[in-house]
């Protein structure tokens, strides 16, 4: 377990209760915390700190832990804590043990407010919000017929389609698969995961790097829902002729925030700490197939115009994660042939990327919610395949077809880590704007599908034309050095696509004496070295032969 994991532990009283009286305590401050902004090491991982520096993000007192002192106090009430939010400087806790902790608490000094988050269902029974996904799960994987894969490098089996709707196998075939990004998956359990076939190539590379339960404290997540693992396969699954992720070489943290059975605000404050943590351990990308509008208790509910991205406790965290330089990926929700209709929390965040649903044909799924958000902001952000998505089965490793903006969300999220590794000096902003300047309605987006159906080829070639200032200018030799020279010479050439190369130097008589062969990547600067320990001095000429023209420069041996 990473440290920064095991500090939340530690804060944490890891006493598992049943009790429904749930409270979120909200402090004035974080004032005689021991951590501090100038040890930021103490509390963020080495990839938090890069994100930040990377994209010029301050570490400020939100960074900073809930103070251990005030979480004592709390415990000392008689009440159990359950989590802490560093971003809402709030600890949830139970005080069912303890009639009198509640007065107690709310007498602490340091204590701004308390909110009920979780009590009993006052309509008599509870919302199993994945009901309508799992009701769609009706084909197993001997009813379908396969489709062939026309990729050069994978065969994505079922999984064909909705990869190839937003050109993802261009950038799997370039060699932009994930790798180097890591992606917190937010969910309600991943059963089997451990064991599923889909997943044996993550296993067996150690990509999932830890696993964590915030809702009954323990690192186990594969004894749970089923919801993650389906959600995780969109992604993560490396099963040949079968199904094929949008990201198989990412890492991935898997947490779980969600009680699948029981639909109380305390989960909204689960997925902040979850959040929180996915940023505390490096993770670049968050994808959460969650949302939230109505309670057990009613009286909780959300309103529409709650959902302006400012109000409920998981849109403030989630923009918040977004601040500290994430890119969070949001289902819109499936309530869009319901009479709430409207996305879900945090759907609703600003600077996320909140994910409708399309049919096979690239058409709207009668489910998807639907937008704006409450402030007018255009919502969903973007859509992918929802309806007939295939994923992988926890239960016998066959392949089903679903329905739900649950699995759209992680089609985006993995061809997001796909497009930032292809552009790594991107922030997470320009990468979420390329996102939707790519998209299929980006000039009149509407509320069903947001700016539409993106394009993630188009996208990377977006970015390339503003993070690369080599782009457009075609092949070139961008440097030679040392140049006069000794032993050896050093070589960079920049390609605007993967090219076969052969460099060669010839002496003024024009004779052969070294040749290298090999393969250019695209859009980067490529080095390589010729070694010329028994040239003679003078005057040399370096050739770099490619299918698209030679290339020839000066060199001088001293």
């Amino acid at each position: 377990m990473p440290r920064f994991l095991l500090l939340i532990f530690i804060l944490l009283f890891t006493q598992t209760v049943n009790a429904q009286n749930r409270i979120a305590v909200l402090l004035n401050d974080k004032g005689g915390t021991p951590y501090t902004l100038s040890n930021p090491s103490a509390y963020l991982s080495q990839q938090a700190i890069a994100r930040r520096t990377q994209a010029s993000i301050a570490i400020d007192s939100t960074d900073l832990p809930v103070n251990p002192a005030y979480i004592n106090a709390i415990k000392n009430t008689g009440a159990v804590v359950l989590n802490t939010s560093k971003w809402l400087n709030e600890v949830t806790v139970d005080v069912s043990s303890a009639p009198n902790a509640l007065a107690a608490i709310n007498g602490l000094p340091f204590v701004k407010q308390t909110k009920v988050v979780g009590r009993p269902s006052t309509n008599g029974h509870h919302v199993n919000k994945y009901s309508f996904v799992m009701q769609n799960l009706q084909y197993k994987q001997h009813q379908l017929q396969k489709v062939a894969s026309t990729s050069s490098f994978y065969n994505y089996g079922y999984a064909q389609n909705q990869i190839k709707m937003i050109d993802g196998d261009k950038l799997h075939d370039m060699g932009y698969r994930g790798n180097g990004k890591i992606i917190a998956m937010l969910d309600a359990g991943f059963f089997n995961v451990d064991v599923m076939t889909a997943f044996d190539s993550l296993r067996a590379h150690n990509r999932i790097i830890d696993t964590y339960d915030f809702v009954d404290h323990q690192t186990n997540v594969y004894d749970d829902h089923s919801h993650g693992a389906m959600c995780f396969s969109i992604i993560g699954a490396n099963d040949p002729g079968n199904l094929i992720g949008t990201a198989p070489e990412a890492s991935f943290y898997l947490f779980r925030s969600e009680d699948a059975f029981t639909e109380n605000p305390i989960e909204e404050y689960n997925w902040a700490t979850a959040a929180e943590a996915a940023d505390s351990v490096g993770a670049d990308i968050i994808s959460s197939s969650l949302g939230y509008f109505t309670f057990d208790d009613s009286t909780l509910s959300h309103t529409y115009a709650d959902l302006d991205g400012r109000t409920t406790p998981i849109a403030i965290a989630a923009t918040m994660a977004s601040r500290k330089g994430m890119i969070v990926v949001n289902s819109a929700g499936n309530e869009g042939n319901n009479p709430w209709h409207y996305i879900i929390s945090p759907g609703d965040a600003d600077s996320i990327i909140t994910v409708g649903a399309v049919d096979s044909v690239e058409q709207y799924a009668f489910f998807s919610s639907t937008g704006p958000a409450a402030d007018g902001r255009v919502k969903p952000t973007v859509s992918a395949q929802g309806m007939g998505t295939y994923v992988s089965s926890p239960y016998d490793n066959s392949v089903f077809s679903g329905n739900g903006t649950s699995f759209s969300c992680p089609v985006i999220a993995g061809m997001v880590a796909c497009l930032w590794q292809s552009v790594p000096s991107a922030t997470n902003m320009q990468i979420i704007e390329a996102v939707k300047q790519s998209a299929s309605q980006y000039l009149n987006p509407d509320s069903l599908l947001g700016y539409g159906i993106p394009n993630f080829d188009s996208a990377r070639m977006m970015l390339l034309s503003v993070n690369n200032p080599n782009f457009g200018k075609g092949d070139f030799i961008e440097n030679i050095y040392p140049n006069p020279f000794s032993n050896t010479v050093n070589i960079n050439f920049y390609a605007d696509s993967n090219r076969k190369y052969s460099a060669e130097i010839f002496d003024i008589t024009g004779k052969l004496l070294a040749k290298k062969t090999g393969i250019f990547n695209p859009y980067i600067i490529n080095s390589f070295q010729l070694s010329t320990p028994t040239f003679a001095k003078g005057v040399y000429t370096l050739r770099i032969i490619t299918d698209k023209g030679v290339y020839k420069r000066k060199l001088i041996k001293q």
